[in-house]
């Protein structure tokens, strides 16, 4: 399912215009997003949590040409799902 679809979907089950729900899907995107990057989970009960972690800079070889390369430290996006989710994916 894509976005567009998503917003369809809700748009039709809530009774809500499509740009509505559009600007509180990028709203909740947006916010998730910062708060990653910043280290701070997101933590959505029943559904999971999101979360950014901080991957330290490391050097790493290129196997073709035994080249040494350094790779900067970043934060990796991260997401958890709660035992509730996983059960009612998995019945």
């Amino acid at each position: 399912m894509k976005k567009r679809e998503i917003i369809e979907q809700i748009s039709r089950d809530l009774c809500l215009n499509k740009k509505d729900v559009n600007n509180v899907i990028n709203t909740f995107i947006n916010t998730v997003s910062f708060c990653m990057r910043n280290e701070e989970p997101v933590q959505i009960t029943g559904f999971g949590t999101f979360s950014g972690k901080k991957r330290g800079r490391r050097i790493v070889t290129n196997p073709q040409t035994k080249e040494k390369i350094e790779i900067p430290e970043s934060v990796v996006p991260s997401f958890k799902a709660s035992k509730t989710l996983k059960n009612f994916v998995n019945k």
